[in-house]
């Protein structure tokens, strides 16, 4: 599944890619634009915008709430969206692109010393080259989700 996410709901873009969905997303000054877009891509649009909404009800999802944490388990309520481990930060959270695995030797200067002596496995963005790797982030986002889960 496939997202395109109005501005104001940004912080919720980051957490779909967090999860590993393509989320990319686009301001509201036209909202045909979205609409559009949406369509043209096969994405669904997703929204805080009720003007948008109420004239498009059939081809988006109109958030209510404006917690991030509430906004997943409205995805997860209305549209079935599930989370899979094996997924997780695989695309980029600034720039959406799909991340890939780069050697160690090649990100030495680029990450703490810690980071480097404690870390094997680092992955970069292809399109904005930020690095990434598995640190304490990953427990964070594993609690919220249980949250979420938990309802």
């Amino acid at each position: 599944m496939k997202f395109l996410l109005t501005g104001e709901v940004g912080r919720l873009a980051r957490w779909l890619r967090i999860l590993g969905f393509d989320a990319r997303t686009q301001p509201t000054a036209n909202a045909s634009a979205c609409v559009l877009a949406a369509i043209r891509e096969d994405r669904v649009l997703v929204t805080r915008n009720h003007r948008i909404g109420r004239r498009h009800a059939g081809i988006l999802v109109c958030l209510e709430s404006d917690d991030v944490k509430e906004q997943l388990g409205e995805l997860a309520r209305r549209l079935g969206v599930r989370w899979d481990a094996a997924k997780m930060f695989t695309r980029c959270i600034v720039c959406n692109a799909a991340l890939e695995t780069v050697e160690k030797p090649r990100v030495k200067d680029r990450v703490p010393a810690f980071v480097f002596e404690t870390q094997e496995i680092f992955h970069q963005c292809p399109s904005c080259l930020r690095v990434y790797w598995r640190g304490t982030h990953w427990g964070h986002v594993t609690q919220v989700l249980e949250q979420i889960d938990r309802g």
